[in-house]
């Protein structure tokens, strides 16, 4: 997971506001202030059960203490998203069954992007994703019924609706409804993931007033096509959601050639195709006496990709779903040879998705061209998911 840890922050980077955003385009404005705005939330759920082995659970509780920035407007991508604040959310979990799933801390840098806003009251819908850390995970010994968190080190992802009053200038009341989930990307096994609707309330405490500056004049060109290269290299073990556990890490290696064009100011939808090379497959056929010979050429899974690319400052969160048009090893071992749930086999061998975040290195994200970029996806069939990977972009 060090890799994860590294993307993490970097992505903090980002986020932070004491100037690690991109330069404004025609002048330097006046940064927001230094001091939060601090929001302090109580979340009550209880785990969807899923799958029959799941554990027996209570009501879950999460208590979290955010520490969020008003952006200012000095930045094009502040105007686009509405002016939205962006923080770091500290998050202690109870997950409703201590002795098998134990308690998490987590760390998720998150954007509040106001749906409504007015002086009295508004809405607002929170973006969170970083990692959590949980106490008690699968373990063959001393906790084998955890079949849902197999690693001590997971994702946390969380979203959240919510409506708020204002009490004075400073102080806010909220309450509304959020999504958590936690998984390994399939990194280990067993690896149910852990998946939660929940309820909150909280209160926000503003301790200085934010100035609005003047917007300034997007210079991004887009009519332009750019041609980009992606390789990344990801990692998984070749199994079940549940079983087996404990089997080795297989590397998978992949080269996404694809265009892309800015869409409106903050959308960077793209097109192209997808090679990726899965030692986990070339190793199962020589074991098994799959394809004789033709190993190699069988552990390749190609596809057309489309994908739309969410562009906040130097950061951009992409949605890439995929169809996959050259899949042989799936198609035998996983559709061919189980009848009984052909339909969803299938599904899967035809579908997938990434989803996940880059960090733009040399300029903002609305600029691809010549500007590397390093990311962290999570990769799906279907919505099971499949490999965690790390990738170095660049456009040309």
């Amino acid at each position: 997971m060090r890799i994860s840890l590294l993307f993490c922050f970097l992505f903090f980077q980002s986020i932070i506001p004491q100037g690690l955003f991109s330069q404004t385009d025609s002048i330097k404005s006046s940064l927001h202030s230094s001091i939060p705005t601090i929001a302090i939330d109580y979340y009550q759920g209880r785990m969807l059960k899923i799958y029959s082995e799941s554990p027996v659970v209570n009501h879950s509780r999460y208590y979290s203490v955010d520490l969020l920035w008003q952006t200012n407007g000095s930045k094009k991508w502040h105007r686009s998203y509405g002016l939205p604040e962006i923080g770091v959310n500290f998050f202690y979990n109870y997950l409703g069954n201590d002795s098998i799933l134990g308690r998490s801390v987590a760390i998720c840098p998150n954007i509040n992007i106001r749906i409504r806003g007015q002086k009295r009251w508004g809405a607002f819908f929170n973006l969170a994703t970083g990692f959590a850390y949980f106490n008690k995970s699968f373990n063959r010994e001393t906790n084998p019924t955890n079949l849902v968190i197999g690693s001590h080190i997971t994702n946390m992802t969380h979203l959240c609706l919510n409506v708020f009053a204002n009490i004075t200038k400073e102080i806010s009341i909220n309450a509304g409804y959020s999504a958590f989930h936690f998984s390994t990307g399939h990194v280990s096994i067993p690896n149910y993931g852990f998946n939660d609707l929940a309820w909150n309330v909280g209160l926000h405490y503003k301790l200085q007033k934010t100035t609005i500056v003047a917007y300034h004049k997007d210079t991004t060109d887009r009519n332009k096509i750019v041609f980009n290269t992606r390789i990344s290299l990801g990692y998984h073990q070749l199994s079940g959601t549940v079983s087996p556990s404990g089997g080795p890490l297989y590397p998978i290696y992949s080269i996404t050639p694809f265009i892309s064009k800015m869409v409106g100011t903050v959308n960077n939808l793209r097109f192209g195709l997808s090679a990726k090379y899965f030692t986990s497959y070339h190793d199962f056929m020589l074991s098994e006496g799959y394809f004789r010979g033709k190993e190699s050429i069988n552990s390749w899974v190609i596809s057309a990709i489309f994908g739309d690319e969410w562009q906040i400052g130097r950061i951009g969160f992409l949605l890439e779903p995929s169809i996959k048009f050259y899949n042989p090893f799936y198609q035998l071992i996983y559709v061919d040879q189980d009848p009984a749930n052909k339909s969803k086999m299938t599904i899967k061998r035809w579908i997938s998705l990434k989803s996940g975040f880059e960090y733009f290195i040399l300029k903002t994200s609305d600029k691809p061209k010549l500007n590397p970029a390093i990311g962290l996806y999570i990769n799906t069939n279907r919505t099971q998911a499949d490999y965690v990977d790390f990738s170095i972009s660049c456009g040309f």
